[in-house]
């Protein structure tokens, strides 16, 4: 199964990697391992995870505050925001 990013999404992605690189590259390494690992999981089982919306669905991250909302379209999965678990929990919702 195939995974595109909203273009904000694909930015925020980029954001949050280089905050943690720039405390620490292994730290950095580890945000990136655990996106890659919550991906994988949400191409295995795309219906498995909380639903927001009638299309939305989030999946969390295991080790860092994060979350990757997605829906399923045609082509695979949609990665619509990684958002931070606590801040703004609707601040993505305007995205198609």
């Amino acid at each position: 199964m195939t995974y595109t990013f909203h273009p904000h999404a694909e930015k925020e992605l980029e954001e949050i990697e280089g905050y943690y690189n720039g405390i620490d590259k292994e730290l950095g390494n580890q945000f990136r391992e655990d996106f890659e690992s919550t991906l994988s999981r949400i191409i295995q089982f795309p219906n498995g995870w909380h639903p927001l919306t009638k299309i939305d669905r989030s999946c969390r991250f295991s080790s860092f505050p994060y979350c990757i909302i997605y829906r399923m379209i045609s082509k695979g999965i949609y990665i619509v925001a990684v958002m931070h678990s606590h801040r703004e929990p609707d601040y993505w919702m305007y995205r198609t």
